[in-house]
């Protein structure tokens, strides 16, 4: 999976409450959001709210790959209706998709597209309540602008997942190592810790190499500064607040 709908995927929460939020005065309206990479069909990502059996199905048989909505997006930039675009009607799997999408009142809808510069083709596909056309031109209508910036922003999220760092892994000092780079970070000498702690300097040096490795860096200087960034590093016991 690209980095862009593995962005998506790891935002997938984020985005269903926004599609959400911004659809919920449109009374009925049933959304899909779906990512496609255009150079790899096969990879893709989708977040819907259609009827869960029906999402189960079109997943199962990868129909991403052969819907005529898809491919009618491919070759569109403006929203367009379901049933007005003759590349939707006259695709041969138009008929057998659309016969069983039926069954979970997907009738008639339409889809805002945006392709971006990573080749990747994003669609925001609404199905309105039952074989309701005079809604999808309300849609077209009166909220064309609006929808089509719901999309943009909802793939501009996306990317922005996508770009972000992984989380730090988590990093479990012992109690000896917290102690050590807790008076380290006070400026103490190793020797000066050794003797608050009644061990060796050695000893010392032992525990912070292995403080080091664990946050993944350096020298000791940058694991205290990240210790005491992430709050990792605390007073001992014996330390009195």
């Amino acid at each position: 999976m690209s980095g862009i709908l593995a962005g998506a995927a790891a935002a997938e929460g984020k985005i269903r409450d926004r599609l959400k939020r911004e659809l919920r005065h449109f009374h009925g309206v049933k959304y899909a959001y779906l990512q496609l990479d255009k150079l790899r069909p096969g990879q893709w990502f989708l977040t819907s709210d259609y009827p869960e059996p029906w999402l189960d199905f079109y997943q199962k048989h990868h129909y991403p790959a052969c819907d005529p909505v898809v491919q009618a997006s491919r070759h569109q930039v403006a929203p367009f209706s379901w049933q007005e675009t003759c590349v939707t009607t006259q695709t041969p799997h138009y008929e057998h998709i659309f016969s069983q999408s039926r069954r979970y009142d997907i009738i008639s809808g339409c889809t805002f597209v945006l392709h971006d510069h990573t080749d990747h083709l994003t669609l925001l596909s609404l199905s309105t309540p039952t074989d309701n056309r005079h809604g999808v031109q309300q849609l077209l209508r009166h909220h064309r602008q609006r929808l089509q910036m719901l999309l943009v922003d909802t793939h501009s999220a996306a990317l922005n997942a996508a770009a972000a760092p992984p989380p730090a892994p988590a990093v479990m000092l012992s109690p000896r190592e917290n102690e050590i780079l807790y008076w380290a970070s006070m400026g103490k000498t190793y020797q000066e810790i050794g003797q608050i702690l009644g061990i060796k300097t050695g000893t010392v040096k032992f525990h912070v190499g292995n403080a080091v490795r664990k946050f993944g860096v350096l020298n000791a200087k940058h694991a205290i500064r990240l210790g005491t960034e992430r709050r990792l590093i605390t007073p001992p016991q014996s330390v009195s607040p």
